[in-house]
């Protein structure tokens, strides 16, 4: 999320602040208010205020807090296109303060507390020594290791103390299973813990009986193996489809007969056709008297003929007839068939369950037997009848009289067929079950035909018994309050040796690997931006030493090595620590988050370093947020606001009684643009009678004064370039 600092709207009794209000002050020429930008320079003598608002700017952050608390401070931050108003009134900002590294600051407070330059660490400073006190550019590191030490100590003291004291608590033994039970039952309410105790006996009075029925199942185990299959029903419904019994209403057996017979003799004729045809004109008209010479019998005896085929006409009606009265029988016999079948099955059913309660009753099978189900099912077959079989039974048997009456054997015939059905899928339900109950004997039977298998099932649940009895005891016993208090102590214990681990991993890193190389290596490439006559060199620890590895020597062109105190300038050595800045904040993520600030960054430096530190600190606004520069050097503020998107402002520092030291925006001053208007104003005040020659001249004459100077530095001297 990008950051700025749009402006400090409100100071009120903080230092040389005395009351202070943005909207008064940071106007442009035109009256429009302005504020803080990508680039800010801020111009001030020492002594001004500038300090004061790093200050307020460090508490925000959370860098530090207020040595002498304002009674008011307003700053307005923009979060990408939203603004907001952080206000510190009574101690405390409002809403909560930014996060640490929000604001990213170059002071002196950062030189003192950060950089060091590997000089001879004493307290003589008169041999070039470094220390560390207030004021000074470099501190030593051995204080540093000091009070980190100390830091380790103490963690360590406090750790044996709390072992100490956590003594009892921390040595109890828990086995295993107490803590598996524990992590479950830890945040369970009374109630919760009450009813699984409740569970667990009631379980435990089952796994009593199943261990009973185990231990008969023991003794018992031959009988086992003799256990047999429980058969299905069987129910035969075969039934000839209606058309058979519909044709058998309907047969007319003489027509038939006529039929037949006639079929035989057309049969004989087509036979014999040829023969005949070639021989009838051989049969003369008055035939009485001759013979027939088809048969060599006489023509006078054909009534004999006549005979012969009334007799195969007769001998055809009686086997119709007797086959009529076959069929007949035949459709009674499967009708009766399927009327004793259905009167056998409610004994079949009853055989079933009758069965599976013996079973249970021997070998007590898990849900083998259920009175549930025997009523379910026994009740299906009970009074089972098919009131249509009579009477379609009476019907065939009316076939056999000559005043039979007519029947709807098609009606009769359908409602059969509906009933078989639905006693057939009672049938398939019944089977289905005896499938599945046959299945858990056969499952049963060679679960427990071996006495192994019985022996290993009691084994499982005596261990299963003897977790729930040391469940419910767990329950019942005061084990989960102990757990608890040992594991809170052990997680003290933890986190109190962490941070010891910690201090000393601190120690460790800071003594040998705070600031690595490539820091200083950052720190030498920045360097040799300036125009310098040294670089840095850095000093790698000796394996296995507790060395700084943050250390470096300063040597010149030659080679040689020069001392910090004596070898360098103030600007220099203030170039070093800039260099250490910059490198530390080089590989910074989401620096496009970040707002660097400069309060007098620079005391010390020759006019082309300092154009270069201008142009090197402008860089920054490419890849940070903001870059605010606080500064009382005119020349460096020179060479900074003459980068394009330079903000200015400026800070002064007032008598009390007129509101203290105070910000305000500089909007630029035109030269000749201010000649232009004095001339115009002279030229007005002359007509109008309102010229006051040594106001003027006064006024002119200083501009004129200024003009002069200008063009000698910038036009003769350059020195603006």
């Amino acid at each position: 999320m990008t950051i700025m600092i749009k402006k400090i709207s409100k100071i009120k009794q903080y230092k040389s602040f005395q009351e202070f209000s943005w909207d008064e002050f940071c106007k442009d020429k035109s009256g429009q208010e302005r504020s803080f930008q990508k680039f800010n320079i801020i111009f001030g003598e020492n002594g001004s205020g500038k300090s004061s608002v790093c200050d307020i700017f460090k508490s925000l952050s959370q860098k530090q807090d207020f040595q002498n608390t304002p009674n008011l401070a307003e700053i307005e931050i923009k979060y990408q296109n939203n603004n907001q108003i952080y206000k510190y009134e009574n101690g405390n900002w409002t809403p909560s303060t930014l996060s640490k590294n929000a604001f990213l600051f170059f002071d002196v407070d950062f030189i003192n507390a950060n950089v060091h330059t590997h000089g001879v660490r004493s307290s003589n400073l008169q041999q070039g020594a470094h220390t560390q006190k207030a004021g000074k550019l470099i501190i030593d590191l051995d204080e540093q290791a000091n009070k980190l030490k100390v830091a380790v100590e103490k963690k360590r003291e406090e750790l044996e103390t709390f072992q100490k004291s956590q003594a009892d608590n921390l040595g109890q033994k828990f086995t295993d299973k107490d803590k598996e039970l524990f992590c479950t039952y830890e945040n369970k309410d009374e109630k919760y813990k009450k009813e699984q105790i409740t569970k667990a006996l009631e379980e435990l009075k089952k796994l009593e009986a199943d261990l009973a029925t185990l231990q008969k199942l023991n003794n018992k185990y031959s009988e086992i193996s003799r256990l047999t299959s429980i058969n299905e029903v069987v129910f035969s419904t075969f039934l000839s489809p209606k058309e058979n019994y519909a044709e058998l209403f309907t047969r007319q057996i003489k027509e038939k007969a006529q039929n037949d017979a006639d079929a035989k003799i057309k049969s004989h004729f087509e036979k014999h056709k040829r023969f005949i045809e070639s021989a009838k004109d051989q049969i003369p008209q008055n035939y009485t008297g001759e013979d027939c010479p088809l048969c060599m019998q006489p023509l006078a005896n054909a009534s004999k003929v006549i005979e012969y085929y009334r007799a195969a006409f007769d001998q055809t009606y009686e086997t119709a007839k007797r086959k009529y009265l076959s069929d007949i029988q035949a459709r009674k016999s499967e009708l009766e068939l399927i009327k004793s079948n259905l009167n056998l099955l409610p004994a079949k059913a009853a055989a079933i369950f009758d069965t599976l309660e013996k079973v249970k009753t021997d070998f007590e099978i898990q849900d083998i037997y259920n009175l549930y189900e025997k009523t379910e099912h026994t009740k299906k077959f009970s009074n089972i009848s098919i009131s249509e079989l009579d009477e379609l039974l009476g019907a065939l048997e009316s076939l056999k009289s000559i005043d039979r009456k007519p029947v709807n054997v098609a009606n009769i015939y359908e409602a059969i067929f509906k009933k078989i059905g639905e006693i057939e899928k009672s049938i398939e339900g019944l089977n289905k079950l005896v499938v599945a109950k046959d299945k858990a004997v056969t499952d049963f039977k060679n679960k427990y035909s071996d006495q192994s298998n019985i022996t290993n099932e009691i084994q499982e649940k005596t261990q299963k018994q003897t977790e729930l009895r040391g469940l419910a005891d767990f329950l019942t016993s005061d084990k989960i309050k102990h757990i608890k208090n040992q594991n809170e102590a052990t997680a003290k214990q933890k986190s109190l040796s962490d941070e010891l681990k910690k201090a000393q991993e601190e120690l460790k890193d800071y003594l040998a690997e705070t600031i690595p190389e490539s820091v200083i290596n950052q720190m030498i490439a920045i360097l040799g931006k300036f125009n310098l006559s040294f670089t840095l060199e850095h000093i790698k620890p000796a394996p296995n030493t507790k060395d700084y590895s943050f250390a470096f020597r300063i040597k010149d062109k030659n080679g040689n090595e020069r001392e910090f105190k004596d070898g360098l300038s103030e600007g220099e050595r203030q170039l070093i620590s800039l260099a250490f800045f910059f490198a530390i904040n080089e590989n910074l993520p989401n620096k496009q988050n970040k707002v660097l600030i400069f309060d007098d960054p620079i005391t010390s430096l020759d006019s082309p370093n300092l154009k270069i530190l201008a142009e090197l600190t402008h860089k920054k606004v490419q890849e940070f947020s903001q870059v605010i520069v606080f500064t009382h050097h005119p020349l460096f503020f020179k060479y900074l606001k003459k980068c394009d998107d330079a903000n200015k402002f400026g800070i002064l520092r007032n008598h009390e009684d007129f509101g203290g030291s105070f910000i305000f925006f500089d909007p630029g001053f035109d030269l000749t643009a201010e000649v232009q208007k004095c001339n115009e104003e002279i030229k007005q005040n002359a007509q109008s009678g309102n010229l006051k020659p040594e106001e003027s001249a006064l006024k002119y004459g200083q501009l004129l004064r200024l003009s002069v100077e200008k063009f000698i530095k910038h036009d003769l001297l350059m020195w603006d370039h």
